[in-house]
């Protein structure tokens, strides 16, 4: 593997394996080629000395770079070749062994020659450069790139700078924080700040990004060793923390972020998320995403410097004004796990998906810098089954909304100051 230093590489394989890098790992110094022109299998470099002089048509500090990357102790020298072509860099790897030459004292063994006359380790750099770099027979290698440019430009929207470059804290590591970290790192963002004090348990693995192998661990740290196996070139870290307990006693953690996410749908932690945004003297945007009861429809509020806070638009219950769906006052769409298990809210995989995308295509927007103010977006879903499961439409929605019909849209909507919010005024 080759890397820009050390520690990056080091990093890497960590996070490949795992969470450690594999017992007698270790370094050496290589060099990357980057040649002037492409050039074509035929007159791809055969010998020692052909790479030497790749590298003195490209840059008059070959010599001393091609020098300095000899290894110290016999062995061979693994090397990177690159050059530009118009659908992109193009990378070749080259072995060159360790020049020898048969012993003349008969037989067939070959003994290393680096050192003829000289005592080792006081051979002068220049005769040292001609002999590792001589008549030695070189081979090719491919090269696969895993790197992040290279895999997000294949896989991904494109590879974005701007984005690669941004921490984002997920507050809430559950089935759609989990699944909008992911997406995120998959669109490009680098850095995540997983915020969660819950552990994993059996229930939650069937609409989770985590299996049974995670159950019983603490949810942000599960979630920041599987992302970073997937992706390595990630920088995950994770508290285990609700985010109260972050915003009292380590606030700088939220602070170093460019964005928080929230996907708790907790109305206490949401509501010191939101305060916090508004009092804190530096304090990122910060998105609420959540789902209304069975997966019908979802929410992504953007709360920016510019714009509405949460709290324009909830009630002192916590009771959001632009819901879709009503329920029965006294009954509940919450369902109670057997005995004395949690509660939660029932809906499918398929159901979430799109408030999941609906999340993360805000978060993208904000990240780049597209979003000057506060928005809202809404997904609203099938209706077809809404009155089955003893619901109804909010008022505020039954002129845009015929319940009896699949909807499936997207409803965008500015986010302006409630004027009698107290946080904003």
């Amino acid at each position: 593997m080759f890397g820009e230093s050390p520690e990056q590489i080091k990093a890497w394989i960590a996070n490949y394996s795992g969470g450690a890098a594999p017992k007698g790992f270790n370094t050496k110094l290589s060099a990357l080629l980057w040649l002037l022109k492409p050039f074509s299998p035929r007159n791809y470099p055969r010998t020692a000395f052909d790479v030497l002089a790749f590298g003195r048509e490209s840059s008059a500090e070959a010599d001393d770079l091609l020098g300095r990357v000899i290894p110290v102790n016999p062995a061979s020298l693994s090397i990177i070749v690159g050059f530009e072509t118009e659908r992109g860099p193009i990378f070749a790897g080259l072995d060159v062994p360790e020049p020898k030459r048969l012993d003349p004292s008969g037989g067939t063994k070959h003994r290393n020659r680096r050192h003829d006359g000289f005592r080792p380790g006081h051979v002068p750099k220049n005769v040292l450069l001609s002999r590792y770099y001589g008549d030695t027979k070189v081979s090719v290698t491919e090269v696969s790139r895993v790197d992040a440019e290279y895999c997000l430009q294949r896989g991904s929207g494109g590879y974005n700078q701007e984005v690669h470059g941004k921490r984002v804290a997920i507050v809430g590591c559950g089935s759609l924080g989990a699944d909008v970290a992911q997406m995120l790192a998959r669109s490009g963002v680098r850095q995540f700040s997983l915020v969660d004090d819950d552990l994993l348990s059996w229930g939650n693995v069937t609409r989770h990004v985590l299996g049974g192998g995670s159950v019983g661990r603490a949810k942000a740290a599960a979630l920041a060793e599987e992302l970073s196996r997937q992706m390595p070139w990630l920088d995950i870290t994770s508290e285990g923390f609700s985010a109260e307990q972050l915003i009292y006693e380590r606030p700088k953690v939220l602070q170093s972020c460019d964005l928080i996410i929230s996907t708790t749908g907790h109305w206490s932690s949401d509501c010191i998320l939101n305060a916090a945004g508004r009092t804190f003297p530096r304090f990122p945007p910060i998105i609420f995403g959540w789902t209304e009861a069975y997966g019908l429809c979802g929410h992504a509020l953007a709360v920016l410097r510019q714009g509405g806070c949460l709290a324009c638009g909830m009630n002192e219950f916590g009771v959001f004004g632009h819901r879709v769906t009503e329920w029965p006052v006294h009954g509940s769409t919450l369902v109670q796990a057997t005995g004395c298990s949690d509660i939660y809210q029932p809906y499918g995989v398929a159901d979430v998906a799109p408030i999941k995308a609906l999340i993360v295509k805000l978060a993208l927007e904000v990240l780049e810098n597209k979003l000057r103010e506060g928005a809202l977006r809404t997904w609203v879903g099938n209706m077809e089954s809404l009155s089955q499961v003893g619901g109804q439409l909010n008022d505020g929605w039954k002129d845009n909304i015929i319940p009896t019909m699949s909807d499936s849209r997207i409803i965008s909507q500015e986010w302006p100051i409630y004027p009698k919010c107290p946080l904003c005024n």
